[in-house]
C-alpha cells in the first residue's frame, strides 16, 4: 500500500513539474519525481538487481537536479550522473540477458539501427560540438549500451525496450536543442519521454519474476 502511494505521488509530481505550480523548490521537485520512483523500488526490493535499480534511479534523480541548477558545469555533472545510472542499468540487463539463441533478429536489428544512427549523427555533428566532446561521446556510448542490453534482456521488451528508446529520444531532443534552432513545443517532449522511460524500465524490472541464478557479468 505504501509503495502504491509513493508511486502515485511520483506520477503526480512528474505531471505537475513542467507547469511550475508546485509550491516547492523546482530543483527538489524535479529530482523528487524519479527520486520517489527510487523509493518505490526500494520498497519492492526482493533481489540484488532491485537494489541496483534503486541506485540507477537515484543517480537519475541527482542528475535531474543538477540539470535544473543554472551553473556552468551543471550540464556535464548531470551527464556524469545519468551515465552512472546507465552503467547500473547495463549491469542489471546483462545479468538478466537472454541466451544467444533466444535473441530474435528483430531485437538485434533495432539495436544495430540505434548504433548506426548514432554513428551517422556523430560524424555529422562532431565538428559542431565545441565543448565537452569526450563527455558527450562517453555518455552516448553509455546510453546506447544500456539500450542494447535492455533489448537482449529477459525483461518485457514493451517495457524496458520502449523505455530505453524513449530515454534516447529524450536525450536526442536535448542535444538537438543545444546544436540547432528547433521549435519550442518540441522541447516540451523532453520531460515526459524521460520520465516515461524511467517508469517503464522500473516497471519492467520489478514486474518480472526474480531469476534465482542470474548470469554473471562475464
Amino acid at each position: 500500500m505504501l509503495g502504491q502511494i509513493v508511486l502515485v505521488i511520483s506520477v503526480f509530481v512528474a505531471i505537475l513539474y513542467p507547469f511550475g505550480i508546485l509550491p516547492f523548490n523546482p530543483i527538489l521537485v524535479k529530482g523528487s519525481a524519479v527520486g520517489l520512483l527510487a523509493i518505490y523500488a526500494l520498497l519492492r526490493v526482493s533481489s540484488f538487481d532491485h537494489l541496483l535499480l534503486v541506485i540507477a534511479l537515484l543517480a537519475g534523480a541527482v542528475g535531474d537536479m543538477q540539470l535544473e541548477i543554472q551553473l556552468p558545469d551543471a550540464f556535464v555533472s548531470g551527464l556524469k550522473n545519468f551515465l552512472v545510472g546507465h552503467i547500473f542499468y547495463i549491469i542489471i540487463f546483462w545479468r538478466n540477458r537472454l541466451d544467444a539463441f533466444e535473441v530474435s533478429r528483430s531485437r538485434m536489428n533495432v539495436a544495430s539501427l540505434l548504433w548506426v544512427a548514432a554513428a551517422v549523427g556523430t560524424i555529422w555533428l562532431w565538428p559542431s560540438i565545441v565543448d565537452g566532446k569526450f563527455h558527450l561521446a562517453a555518455y552516448a556510448i553509455g546510453i546506447l549500451g544500456m539500450a542494447t542490453a535492455a533489448l537482449i534482456s529477459r525483461y518485457p521488451l514493451k517495457l524496458v525496450g520502449t523505455g530505453a528508446i524513449l530515454f534516447i529520444a529524450s536525450d536526442a531532443l536535448i542535444g538537438a536543442d543545444l546544436l540547432f534552432l528547433i521549435q519550442d513545443w518540441v522541447m516540451y517532449l523532453v520531460w515526459p519521454t524521460y520520465y516515461l522511460a524511467q517508469i517503464l524500465i522500473t516497471a519492467g524490472i520489478l514486474l518480472t519474476p526474480v531469476k534465482k541464478i542470474p548470469h554473471s557479468l562475464y
